[in-house]
């Protein structure tokens, strides 16, 4: 028997056992038996309960239903929420910004033109006290107007920035429901495969190798490629 042709078995059997076909699997089991030592038969039929087990546990699991079903598209939702809420508030705080420039520039100008008929004033040019007075008469009646505008503009910006709060409780709600994700994706891992990815882990740990400023220690968290690659490893994947 070749390799396609054991593959193709396996996976006859498999499919037999996740459809609750027992005279279906019988028979493999017998042409395997035929084939193969009873050892290696009993090996592949123990394996194909396992991958049956741990299909009737993702289907039964209510919890784990609804996470997928519910709150794992819920969270998606959240996301996306956040990033429309975060875009929302640079818009208001660019307009808000864009709106006040011209503000201060024509306050600016304003000032320039004061300074430069008081420096006139000072000199003694004709007519300068006049023009003088009427350039301030304009300023105080353009600068309450302007400072209004001011203020507006300052609290819009203000008020843009209370996206922050929101979008921040939308985001410790979807860490939780990761975490949760997290529990129960763990609890369909076999102890004994844990136990040895947790092993394999504590080896590649040295006490004698530098570490920096922890951010956020969580020894439960994996937290490298190379601590990814092991679990999935650890897992057959």
């Amino acid at each position: 028997m070749n390799t396609d042709h054991r593959l193709l078995l396996a996976r006859q059997l498999v499919a037999a056992l996740e459809s609750g076909d027992d005279r279906e699997t019988d028979r493999l089991l017998s042409e395997l038996n035929e084939r193969h030592s009873p050892q290696l038969v009993q090996q592949l039929a123990e394996i194909a309960r396992d991958v049956h087990d741990a299909f009737c546990s993702l289907v039964s699991d209510k919890q784990l239903l609804d996470l997928t079903k519910h709150e794992i598209p819920d969270a998606r939702d959240r996301l996306s929420y956040v990033i429309e809420k975060s875009e929302e508030a640079t818009h208001r705080t660019l307009t808000a910004i864009e709106a006040l420039m011209p503000l201060g520039e024509h306050l600016q100008a304003n000032g320039r033109e004061i300074g430069s008929l008081v420096q006139q004033l000072t000199g003694g040019g004709e007519g300068a006290a006049d023009a003088l007075g009427r350039q301030l008469a304009e300023f105080t009646s353009t600068i309450g107007a302007v400072s209004e505008q001011l203020r507006s503009g300052l609290s819009e910006i203000m008020m843009a920035q209370e996206y922050q709060d929101l979008t921040g409780q939308v985001i410790k709600r979807t860490i939780d429901l990761v975490s949760r994700v997290e529990i129960n994706l763990i609890k369909l891992i076999s102890p004994e495969r844990l136990a040895a990815y947790e092993e394999r882990r504590a080896e590649k740990l040295s006490p004698e190798v530098g570490r920096g400023p922890a951010i956020r220690a969580d020894e439960e968290v994996v937290s490298q490629q190379s601590d990814v690659d092991d679990l999935l490893a650890d897992l057959g994947v």
